[in-house]
């Protein structure tokens, strides 16, 4: 197979059992070469997204089906994509005036990005996606029914720089961000991301202030603790009590 697809290349083998009549199974090893990422989800974009992401993918992937079972269609693949940004999303936007940091996360750009994912019975499986940008790494775990109005399932995850969430107004949102156990020097916050690509919802807003307020409070509560059992004229007993 030799094929242009979304301004790039397709190339691979494919196969097909055509003595099994009924259900003629075939399968196929593809190698993607510089797809040009808004002309191939173009068809699959709900009309009210804002969000623009640009770049090329390249990558491999194998598939398997049967003519006659579009369900028992599945395919498995390892995806990098270059040249890239992300554009116009309302959670970016919103993070950038938290952060006053317009530059680096309104519009972001990356120049490294990798996916794995699996699909089967017409559910598309995002096994681990990161996205590598300058003091920003986005990691993007969940699902896609293709079945069902491509109905998402995600789980998101934003790593900031330490130096980037210290920059954070007003400072009690910091506490939203928790070091991130895969990225050392780095701060991550998680929401999740849920529904149709024309009536996409999530749990920033509620989950940001939630989790950093409640740090907040947290933190205030442990300071005022502190001050009381460091007061000399408190007996042990009362110090002990205090404590």
């Amino acid at each position: 197979i030799e094929a242009e697809v979304a301004g790039g290349k397709v190339n691979g083998i494919a196969g097909a059992d055509l003595k099994d009549r009924t259900t003629i199974p075939y399968h196929a090893e593809l190698t993607l070469d510089k797809i040009d990422i808004p002309v191939l989800i173009k068809p699959f974009r709900g009309t009210e997204q804002k969000t623009e992401v640009t770049g090329k993918i390249f990558g491999s992937f194998n598939t398997r089906g049967d003519v006659q079972k579009p369900d028992a269609l599945t395919a498995k693949g390892d995806l990098d994509i270059k040249d890239g940004s992300i554009t116009g999303n309302p959670i970016q936007e919103l993070v950038a005036s938290l952060m006053n940091d317009d530059e680096h996360i309104k519009v972001i750009r990356f120049d490294k990005a990798n996916a794995e994912f699996d699909l089967a019975r017409q559910v598309v499986t995002l096994t681990r996606v990161v996205i590598y940008s300058y003091k920003v790494i986005f990691t993007i775990g969940g699902t896609i029914d293709l079945e069902h109005d491509q109905k998402t399932d995600l789980l998101v995850g934003l790593n900031f720089r330490d130096d980037l969430v210290r920059d954070i107004k007003p400072k009690e949102l910091r506490g939203a961000f928790i070091p991130s156990e895969d990225f050392q020097g780095y701060r991550v916050f998680t929401f999740k991301v849920w529904g149709p690509p024309d009536n996409l919802q999530n749990d920033f807003i509620t989950r940001f202030i939630q989790v950093g307020a409640s740090s907040w409070l947290k933190d205030e509560l442990l300071k005022k603790d502190r001050k009381k059992a460091d007061d000399e004229t408190l007996s042990d007993n009362e110090r002990k009590k205090r404590e």
